[in-house]
């Protein structure tokens, strides 16, 4: 896998911008690679590790966050002991 070849395919499919900023959530892009495969030929062809570690990577350049269920309890006492 090609880190190149992939930026290359992302960004003639309009995930970044003139600026290489990415442009949208990471779930609104992958459906259009479901919509679209003939338009990622490199994502296609890359293993499903692949493909979870470059979305990974793109959710992390995009600042998502995901909790995860044994974290809920304490991120939410957290966020509102700020609130108080």
């Amino acid at each position: 896998m090609s880190g190149i070849a992939i930026f290359n395919e992302l960004k003639r499919n309009g995930w970044w911008n003139e600026e290489n900023y990415l442009v949208a959530p990471t779930k609104d892009k992958l459906r259009s690679v479901q919509a679209n495969p003939t338009s990622y030929p490199v994502l296609i062809g890359i293993t499903n590790e692949q493909k979870s570690f470059v979305a990974g990577q793109i959710s992390v350049m995009l600042g998502e966050h995901k909790f995860y269920s044994n974290y809920n309890r304490a991120s939410i006492k957290f966020i509102n002991s700020l609130c108080d």
